[in-house]
């Protein structure tokens, strides 16, 4: 409780001070692997990877001072920070490369730059949560809870979910609810956690 506490209303306001370097650890850490993740989900090449991301923290160290929690929430300013920086890595393959078949999926995405949208960003935070959620809650089940909650996932029925795991109708219930209703608290952590409040 203290540590989300600290995350959510101190942490930007430390980070804000560049001689706090552990602030700027934590702040880092609790960003970089979704950086990572948006990275991948719009096609920036593996070998690039770390290049982006690097310049995204750049910015962010550069730019965070002009960061104001009464124009939106630190989420948001930062998703349009990761939404330049992406954009401009791929102005600048578009003019290097341009003529590169290996660099058609780069090209396609400048077509569309709609994929770019606060809306896009907003549900690739919300899928991050969500795959970050089940990921922690895997560690707190044994047996088939876990088997039972993702064959539901895949879209599985009772009825082939039954049959795969050798239990009863309502057992399967009970499980699948049990390990949804862990997802769902897991997921309001971490919204509390890495979601600063407008209160920040």
């Amino acid at each position: 409780m203290e540590k989300n506490h600290e995350t959510r209303y101190s942490l930007i306001e430390r980070a804000l001070n560049l001689d706090d370097d552990q602030a700027w650890a934590r702040l880092v850490e609790e960003y970089k692997t979704f950086v990572y993740y948006l990275l991948n989900t719009l096609n920036v090449s593996l070998s690039d990877q770390d290049d982006v991301a690097q310049q995204i923290i750049l910015h962010l160290v550069r730019d965070l001072k002009a960061y104001d929690k009464n124009k939106g929430k630190f989420r948001n300013w930062f998703s349009s920070l990761i939404r330049n920086t992406v954009l401009m890595h791929y102005r600048k393959l578009s003019r290097i490369k341009r003529r590169e078949e290996a660099f058609s999926r780069e090209m396609e995405f400048l077509i569309e730059p709609e994929r770019l949208t606060e809306d896009f960003i907003q549900q690739e935070w919300e899928q991050y949560l969500t795959d970050k959620a089940i990921a922690n809650v895997r560690t707190k089940f044994r047996g088939k809870a876990i088997e039972v909650f993702e064959m539901a996932l895949k879209g599985d029925s009772i009825q082939q979910i039954m049959h795969a795991t050798d239990l009863a109708e309502t057992s399967v219930y009970k499980l699948k609810q049990r390990v949804k209703r862990a997802v769902m608290l897991e997921i309001r952590a971490l919204v509390r956690e890495m979601e600063p409040s407008d209160e920040l």
